[in-house]
């Protein structure tokens, strides 16, 4: 029995959407690595006050907590018809 000739063409279209989307977002992170000039982000980074930047963490995270229920709900009714997957 002969197989359709869709599945090959699904099984590459799936394999090259799994492979492709990660390779895509690793070549943009290393190219803006390279844009950002991380030695010179580091030099800012170290001369915060740690108290400051554990306040900015603080705030950051309760920030995430309060948001967090609004886009449960949101996903759980589904965004203009697109279902939460999961």
């Amino acid at each position: 029995m002969a197989f359709p000739r869709r599945e090959p063409r699904r099984l590459l279209r799936r394999l090259s959407g799994r492979l492709l989307r990660p390779l895509v977002g690793l070549v943009l992170l290393v190219g803006l690595a390279g844009w950002l000039e991380p030695a010179a982000i580091l030099a800012q980074v170290q001369q915060l006050s740690p108290g400051w930047a554990l306040l900015a963490m603080a705030l950051l995270t309760l920030a995430v907590l309060a948001a967090s229920p609004f886009w449960h709900e949101l996903m759980a009714r589904g965004v203009k018809g697109m279902a939460a997957s999961g």
